[in-house]
């Protein structure tokens, strides 16, 4: 029997032709090869994740933390938003048929006090979220509630960033989990240095999710 594939979040930022192909059983593939530098970029975004996951759990005790050697990654994500938990960390949505989509958003950050708990996605990377000129809004990982403008600029990453934490949002859309479209916005914790812009290590910088910034390729615009 066949079965549609789910697509999860990074498919959203990548070639469309690149992710049909990986699925078409028509397209023979070339066989992938060890790559040591991409391996050890990896392994930093894991030890960067970690250490994220870290500082926020030593300031925020009511996070819920899902483990990544759990069984069942799914039913302690549910369990957690419908303990309304105020972060939840390294958690996994259920595959949804609608949209075909699947998806492990690093951080969920509940917004307001209704019940069913809503969140908004967050995501962590290696990268750094800010660079040059300009402002960016931006939270201390400490208190995600509290935004701030800092003098910063938005990174190249920005684009693939917000496609990511736009398909986490809409599946939280399609579970009820969503708080709405005053709430059109996700954020990247990334491997930037604050300089004592913010009081911790580690800051999240926010993204509008239903702003133009982006202009989509097309070949036939003059």
């Amino acid at each position: 029997m066949n079965r549609e594939p789910r697509l999860g979040a990074y498919p959203a930022k990548e070639c469309p032709v690149k992710t049909h192909h990986r699925f078409d059983p028509t397209v023979s593939l070339p066989e992938r090869t060890s790559d040591p530098g991409r391996a050890a970029l990896h392994d930093r975004g894991l030890e960067h994740e970690a250490a994220v996951f870290a500082a926020i759990v030593s300031t925020r005790p009511d996070a819920v933390l899902i483990s990544p050697t759990s069984r069942h990654p799914v039913e302690d994500t549910i369990d957690a938003l419908d303990d309304g938990a105020p972060l939840v960390l390294g958690g996994t949505l259920p595959d949804q048929a609608e949209g075909r989509r699947r998806g492990r958003p690093d951080i969920l950050l509940r917004v307001g006090a209704d019940e069913p708990a809503r969140y908004v996605p967050g995501d962590v990377k290696l990268h750094h979220a800010t660079s040059g000129t300009g402002t960016v809004e931006a939270s201390p990982v400490s208190d995600m509630d509290r935004t701030v403008t800092v003098p910063r600029g938005s990174s190249a990453h920005v684009e693939g960033d917000a496609l990511q934490l736009a398909h986490y949002t809409r599946m939280l859309q399609s579970m009820g989990r969503h708080p709405g479209r005053d709430h059109l916005r996700g954020f990247i914790v990334g491997g930037d240095e604050w300089d004592g812009l913010l009081p911790d290590r580690f800051g999240a910088t926010w993204i509008q999710l239903d702003e133009p910034l982006f202009r989509t390729y097309s070949r036939s615009s003059k």
